[in-house]
């Protein structure tokens, strides 16, 4: 089986459409926004048509950054840091799908997120290391890594009325707009409204 790690926002959904997974996974952690990235995830995989399914364990207390209302530690550039989160979404996902031939599982982590040490090709090499020494037939792929958001989503072809259904705020369920995800969206956007021959196809289908 082939899986995706799928919060619902531009990159996961990108990937959904170049990959093509057997299972779509959204994991509710304690972020403040779980609830926009599940709404956002089931009607995007029921747009394209894959399995989607949502996991709920509640780590909200050990976490940092805007994702849980309080500030990043250490004083991190990024607002939203939250040490050690993409370590531990692959481990859960890993976890969960343990018993159902998980063969790969998909993350869409693109150049930006190098400013995070879970989104480096460093930490993504360790961690496929780390799923395979207890399941050597097990796969961590990342294949937007050396990519922008905006050749990810030129690579994909994604419509974008399915676009406009993404969710990537931060700080709450409803976009607010402000924080560095809603920030990232709406250059995203612009810079697809600015291109004058556009890849991208009109229909959502």
């Amino acid at each position: 089986m082939k899986a995706l790690l799928f919060s619902g926002g531009v990159e996961s959904t990108c990937l959904a459409e170049l990959e093509k997974p057997d299972l779509a996974i959204t994991i509710d952690y304690g972020q403040v926004s779980a609830e926009g990235e599940i709404g956002a995830a089931a009607y995007i995989a029921k747009a394209i048509g894959f399995p989607h399914r949502v996991l709920r364990v509640q780590l909200g207390h050990l976490g940092s950054g805007d994702l849980v209302g309080r500030p990043a530690l250490d004083g991190h550039e990024a607002p939203e840091h939250w040490p050690y989160r993409n370590q531990m979404l692959i481990t859960i996902a890993a976890m969960a799908l343990a018993n159902e031939n998980l063969e790969s599982l998909s993350i869409g982590t693109v150049r930006s997120d190098r400013v995070h040490a879970d989104g480096t090709l460093t930490f993504l090499s360790a961690m496929n290391a780390l799923l395979r020494a207890q399941n050597p037939l097990l796969s961590l792929k990342a294949p937007a890594a050396d990519w922008t958001t905006l050749e990810l989503v030129e690579r994909a072809r994604v419509s974008r009325d399915l676009l406009g259904w993404t969710f990537s705020c931060h700080r709450s369920s409803i976009a607010c707009g402000t924080c560095r995800g809603c920030s990232k969206t709406l250059s995203l956007f612009e810079a697809l409204g600015s291109s004058q021959s556009s890849p991208l196809k009109s229909d959502v289908s």
